[in-house]
C-alpha cells in the first residue's frame, strides 16, 4: 500500500475548491491500494472538517509546523511506501508513477524527487 500524506494548515478553501481533486482522481486510477491522508495542523478554520469529506483519513495535531504535520502523517500512515507532498501540488501527483519506478528498480528506502534538478545524462 502506498500512502499519501498533505500537510494541511488553514486550507478548508483550498480543499473545497479541488486542491486534492487530482490526486483522489490518481489514486482511484492506480491498479494498487493507496491511502489519503490529510494532517490538519492545529487549523483555525474547518480543515479537518471538509477533508474528511475527501481524505480517507485526517489525523489532528496542534500546531506544530510542516515537520510536525510531516511526521504524525509518518507515524500514522499504514503503507509500506509513504509519499509527501504538499496542498498546492508543486509537484504533480502525476509525476508520482516515475519516483515509484525508480523505487522499485532501485530497491532503495528513501527517494527524494526535485523539479528543478538537472542532471547530465550518464553513459
Amino acid at each position: 500500500m502506498l500512502s499519501i500524506i498533505v500537510p494541511a494548515y488553514n486550507e478548508e478553501q483550498g480543499i473545497r475548491g479541488g486542491l486534492l481533486a487530482k490526486i483522489v482522481s490518481w489514486k482511484k486510477a492506480q491498479p494498487f491500494p493507496v491511502e489519503l491522508i490529510v494532517v490538519d495542523d492545529g487549523s483555525e478554520d474547518a480543515t479537518a472538517q471538509v477533508a474528511e469529506g475527501v481524505a480517507d483519513r485526517v489525523i489532528r495535531i496542534e500546531h506544530g509546523g510542516k515537520a510536525a504535520a510531516l511526521t504524525a502523517g509518518i507515524r500514522g500512515a499504514s503503507g509500506s511506501l509513504v509519499l509527501l507532498t504538499d496542498m498546492d501540488q508543486a509537484t504533480p501527483i502525476h509525476e508520482a508513477g516515475k519516483l515509484l519506478q525508480t523505487i522499485a528498480q532501485s530497491r532503495c528506502d528513501i527517494a527524494l524527487g526535485s523539479r528543478g534538478l538537472v542532471r547530465p545524462a550518464s553513459n
